[in-house]
């Protein structure tokens, strides 16, 4: 399995969703505290998502993304570039 990874110390337990409760071991701080969640995240980028299903971390608050996570952030990294673009252009004419 292909993760990627992120620091996320500013998660709102209470918005998170667990969907299994199965423990995994954190491969950042190799506690047996990571979980498969369902809720809020925002990247290091800035994008902010909702619902996206992820890896986290209840000890270290490390976030690890798998495939399909990913392929959810880069499909909001894409609209806010096509936003950001339709703004310039707008704001251009």
């Amino acid at each position: 399995m292909c993760l990627s990874h992120q620091k996320n110390l500013s998660v709102n337990l209470e918005q998170l969703k667990k969907i299994s409760e199965r423990k995994y071991t954190c491969p950042s701080c190799g506690k047996e505290t990571m979980y498969r969640v369902l809720g809020p995240c925002k990247t290091d980028d800035g994008i902010t998502i909702d619902e996206l299903e992820r890896f986290h971390c209840l000890t270290c608050g490390s976030d690890f993304f798998d495939l399909p996570a990913m392929k959810k952030i880069r499909k909001s990294r894409e609209k806010k570039e096509i936003y950001k673009l339709k703004k310039e252009v707008l704001e251009y004419s």
